[in-house]
């Protein structure tokens, strides 16, 4: 059960159509997380089951809007693994062999963000890494080059 005064205390609502977007602990990936029960939680998930209670909890919710920090309810709707790869796929957000760099569907960062890390060699990788909403390994790998080589 969740303290729903307590949720929506850490979510910025601007207008009932727009992203009402998570504003206290992200994963890596910039999914909203809270603490249910002591338990970890995709805020999501929980928010969506707590609107429907009798829903199938052995589907994904998944987002209308593609924004991972995003607890509107009428954003979230529920789907299997397939309906939520043949979204990402039909909204062109998978990976594309051969796309590199920004040209990538999936890419967070751009050539000028690669190249201020890179420019960048006082600050530690997890301090970049949330700056630029990746994970530090990634930072790593931008800076020896083994990922964004062709720039």
């Amino acid at each position: 059960m969740i303290n729903v005064e307590k949720f929506w205390s850490k979510v910025n609502v601007s207008d009932e159509d727009s992203c009402w977007n998570w504003m206290a602990s992200k994963d890596p990936k910039g999914r909203a997380r809270v603490a249910v029960n002591g338990i970890n939680e995709v805020a999501a998930r929980v928010i969506y089951f707590h609107h429907n209670p009798f829903a199938n909890r052995n589907l994904f919710v998944c987002h209308t809007c593609d924004n991972p920090a995003c607890v509107n309810p009428s954003h979230l709707f529920l789907g299997t693994s397939t309906d939520n790869s043949e979204d990402m796929v039909n909204k062109g957000r998978n990976f594309v062999p051969g796309l590199k760099g920004e040209q990538s569907p999936v890419s967070k960062l751009t050539v000028e963000d690669v190249l201020a890390i890179r420019a960048d060699t006082t600050s530690k990788a997890t301090s970049l890494a949330r700056k630029y909403g990746v994970r530090d390994m990634q930072i790593y790998r931008i800076r020896t080059r083994k990922a964004w080589a062709h720039i």
